[in-house]
């Protein structure tokens, strides 16, 4: 019955309810315009105002209103961490915001005493935020009006390589944090942990030769003919990993055996720029691996004066290593060490030193910290800053060396060297000017058409005396290696060339077998 009902007021009211149906339809028709008009019309303000360029300023909370907003001088320069930038995506208008970009700004002095302008930012930045999802953001996304000749530029390394004529490679992968793991990893064992040397040296290569070897790579494609001037540590380990990619145009530097050549000059009363220049008559020998070499001659006019520097107490004493290592010791091997055969002939004192304070790299860690943290606060002091905390890591550079009241003081002929800024740079200068200059490399073993160390495989990384010009690196001839040196050489490098061969072939036994031996 009551169907019945229904049928019938359908029939008999079809009208009235075929016209309450197509106003229902209408008025969802409508909404729904109405919706998509609004959405339409945001989204369309978004992009013209994005055509437009920046529309939001973001400053530190602390920041100066007149000075950040409307460039009024006056008070402090705050800055934003760049890693926080991500968070811009976390407020309620997530959804407007298009693009951004971090911005900073300053100038450099050239040497005509010019000041320019320069501004660091993102071009075209992949920024993971922290809702995990990934967002391509930068000037690309925020100058869309902009028009390019040519192509936005990448963060690509082979763009960044393309046209490269030197590279310089200083990496710590880790971090200084890493370098604290090394040491205190080892010395839990009761076994050094140093940046180079031994197992905490070997760990740092095993965590940096994936890197260095990409970066290789990157420069075998985008910048073949370009010279790779090694600085990152273990300096001959990723030398000759990197060589193994790209030949003869990787050389690894150190500044610690051409500033022992300088001071062994100095302590005789030569002036020490002869022995830097090929064709003097100021002549050296000295062989080894990369903090591990002996200074076995200097010779002028054919006359060799080292034995007379190592039978004089009173010069012998202006040179670091005698005094750390012992000058009878330097008498006994007829040699002077590069001061890092302190951790191999005096290893108890080098553990027993360390054991009485914090680690190299428990001191670097905390000293950037304070550093950044300093000129965060103070920005217009930045340069100041670093010569102060520059002078603070030479000052009390191989500190474990040293007595307890002399830890914290260098003499100064002692870091008088110039430094890896200044053998990177003498390198350069005599490649790209051909003005000849003689240096002392980590270059192949067999690099000069025979063998430098002759137990030594050819590709093996060595550190010898090198003439350097426009023609490239030339090693120098050396006196044959012997004896016990000969033997802590080939036994160094054979741990050195586990560890490269267990990163190659990804085997955790080759590492074992190099942290072990």
């Amino acid at each position: 019955m009551f169907w019945q009902m229904v049928k019938g007021a359908l029939i008999r009211q079809r009208k009235r309810f075929f016209l309450i149906a197509l106003t229902a339809a209408l008025g969802v028709s409508l909404a729904a315009a109405m919706l998509n008009v609004m959405f339409d019309i945001g989204e369309k303000v978004n992009q013209e105002l994005k055509a437009y360029g920046a529309n939001i300023t973001v400053t530190p909370k602390t920041a100066s209103v007149l000075q950040d907003v409307y460039g009024l001088e006056g008070g402090r320069k705050e800055y934003l961490n760049e890693a926080d930038a991500a968070k811009i995506k976390t407020i309620f208008w997530t959804n407007n915001i298009v693009a951004f970009a971090p911005e900073l700004s300053g100038e450099i002095a050239l040497a005509d005493g010019k000041n320019v302008p320069i501004m660091g930012t993102w071009f075209d930045h992949e920024l993971e935020l922290p809702t995990g999802e990934k967002m391509q953001t930068g000037e690309k996304e925020m100058k869309s009006w902009w028009k390019i000749d040519g192509a936005w530029p990448t963060e690509s390394p082979d763009e960044a390589l393309a046209g490269a004529d030197f590279v310089f490679s200083a990496m710590r992968v880790g971090g200084t944090r890493g370098r604290v793991l090394d040491e205190r990893c080892a010395l839990e064992e009761g076994l050094l942990g140093q940046e180079t040397v031994g197992v905490g040296g070997y760990a740092y290569a095993l965590r940096t030769l994936g890197p260095a070897l990409d970066l290789a790579r990157a420069v075998r494609r985008a910048a073949p003919g370009a010279w790779v001037i090694n600085f990152t540590n273990p300096a001959g380990i990723i030398t000759q990993a990197m060589r193994s990619v790209l030949g003869h145009r990787v050389v690894g530097i150190c500044d610690t055996p051409i500033s022992l050549v300088r001071r062994a000059c100095a302590a005789l009363g030569l002036d020490p720029s002869t022995a830097e220049r090929s064709g003097t008559d100021v002549d050296f020998d000295y062989v080894g691996l990369n903090h591990l070499g002996w200074l076995r001659s200097l010779r002028v006019d054919g006359v060799d004066l080292l034995p007379g520097l190592l039978a004089d107490d009173a010069r012998l004493d202006a040179l670091e290593e005698a005094r750390t290592i012992g000058a009878d010791w330097l008498r006994a091997i007829g040699a002077v060490p590069n001061e890092y055969l302190f951790y191999y002939y005096c290893q108890r004192e080098a553990l027993a030193g360390v054991a009485r304070s914090r680690t190299r790299g428990e001191f670097l860690d905390a000293q950037q910290r304070e550093f950044y943290e300093a000129v965060a606060a103070d920005p217009a002091r930045a340069g100041a800053l670093w010569e102060a905390a520059h002078a603070r890591r030479e000052a009390t550079y191989m500190a474990e060396a040293r007595s307890e009241d002399g830890r914290d003081g260098r003499r100064e002929e002692d870091i008088a060297g110039g430094g890896y800024q200044r053998v990177a740079l003498d390198l350069m200068t005599a490649l790209s000017t051909g003005e000849p200059a003689r240096m002392i490399l980590d270059v192949g073993n067999a690099d000069s058409g025979s063998a430098a160390i002759a137990s030594l495989a050819d590709e093996a990384v060595v550190e010898v005396p090198c003439d350097v010009d426009g023609d490239g690196i030339h090693p120098c001839p050396v006196a044959p290696l012997t004896g016990a040196p000969l033997g802590l050489v080939q036994s160094v490098k054979a741990c050195e060339d586990l560890v490269i061969e267990a990163v190659q072939r990804r085997d955790e036994s080759l590492a074992w077998r190099a942290l072990a031996q």
